[in-house]
């Protein structure tokens, strides 16, 4: 199958982009910049999502079949400090992407959204079908718009779509002030590792290898369904932190207030509909995939005492 990834040179998109070649499939990257993440075995196209003119676009889109959508800006402190940049990027490219799929006769969407988006819902159990709250954080706005552009549009235009609610991912390659590789830079530094809030609140993180392998079976599961990929084992941000400590032999925590926008408790994402109806599940312990990410992290960055 021919393939497009946008962001396909980042965190996630570039372990996508690995496991649908090795699947066999024809892949063509869609992205702002060409970083280390890209790999050879494929076609890409340096494509600004945010231009109204979709040339560019639709040149990339030819003779695809399946669009995987997920360049976005998606850390929360560039989104608080660039807010326009942030609605550009999220919901008005997903706009221009969805109009150029439909010139080019794209059969199925998928889009990358997130269980933030159910930060502000009621009660300690989510599934798919729990009512959207109007969230308060930017970010979460801007991919919950993206979701309704999706559906809204597919439905007009007879495109498939199916969207993928991310679970908190980690892993090799991810950005460095992200949750696990922040804690482990700050020991590694010999810096205080400092939480918000009390670290009591649970995050259902998820490997990002195991979260590419969803993508994957996205190519083939039920059209124009929404679905949580997350693991169904809650862990609670202070338990980061003592795991990144008991790894690396060293460390100590701080605590600070918590950040206006995250879930105010505890919260069970459930992972169920993805189990029965895809065959996916987050396979990777937190443990295993936390010495992946410090190996990987020691690897590339630690040890030749350059920048992530």
């Amino acid at each position: 199958m021919r393939v497009a990834v946008t962001g396909g040179c980042g965190f996630i998109g570039s372990h996508l982009v690995d496991k649908l070649v090795s699947a066999g499939h024809e892949v063509v990257v869609i992205d702002s910049c060409i970083t280390r993440n890209v790999r050879s075995a494929f076609e890409y196209h340096e494509v600004d999502l945010t231009d109204s003119n979709l040339e560019d676009l639709r040149l990339a889109l030819k003779d695809v079949e399946v669009v995987y959508h997920l360049a976005a800006m998606a850390d929360v402190n560039q989104v608080a400090q660039w807010p326009q940049d942030a609605v550009y990027l999220n919901v008005f490219a997903t706009a221009n992407l969805l109009e150029a799929c439909k010139q080019m006769k794209v059969r199925r969407f998928i889009y990358a959204s997130t269980i933030w988006v159910y930060s502000d819902c009621p009660g300690e159990y989510i599934t798919e079908e729990t009512p959207i709250v109007p969230p308060t954080h930017l970010y979460t706005a801007t991919k919950y718009a993206g979701e309704l552009l999706v559906q809204s549009y597919t439905k007009m235009h007879g495109m498939e779509h199916v969207i993928l609610r991310y679970g908190i991912p980690y892993g090799p390659r991810c950005r460095p002030n992200a949750v696990v590789p922040a804690f482990i830079l700050k020991v590694y530094n010999v810096l205080p590792i400092q939480i918000q809030g009390d670290g009591s609140v649970t995050r259902p993180f998820v490997y990002v290898e195991d979260l590419a392998w969803g993508n994957v079976f996205a190519l083939y599961c039920i059209a124009n369904r929404t679905y949580n990929l997350s693991s169904d084992v809650e862990i609670s941000v202070k338990q980061v932190a003592e795991m990144v400590v008991r790894l690396m032999g060293k460390g100590e925590v701080e605590y600070k207030p918590a950040r206006a926008g995250d879930f105010a408790g505890r919260k069970e994402i459930s992972p169920t509909r993805a189990a029965h109806e895809m065959g996916w599940w987050a396979a990777t312990s937190f443990e295993e995939g936390v010495h992946k990410t410090l190996t990987w992290m020691i690897r590339e960055f630690l040890t030749s005492q350059a920048t992530p």
